[in-house]
């Protein structure tokens, strides 16, 4: 929806919605990677990193422009 506002152009999608989502999620993620450490052996961080980043580009496949996955990947890892 919000693609089709710009006419092939995507200022609004990027300045609206993509980048204050990717500031967000690092930050959630951020926190959750500590609270993540603090709780868990290091193989177990390791596979619940490689579920969320899963998940995540999952959602932006199927939520999300396509150029918006590539970018939510490169925020968790």
């Amino acid at each position: 929806m919000l693609m089709s506002l710009g006419l092939d152009n995507r200022s609004v999608y990027a300045d609206d919605f993509e980048t204050p989502f990717l500031l967000q999620s690092a930050e959630f993620y951020r926190l959750e990677s500590q609270k993540l450490l603090a709780e868990n052996s290091a193989s177990v961080y390791i596979r619940k990193v490689a579920a969320r980043i899963s998940e995540e580009a999952e959602r932006a496949v199927h939520y999300l422009d396509k150029s918006t996955e590539e970018r939510i990947v490169r925020v968790l890892e």
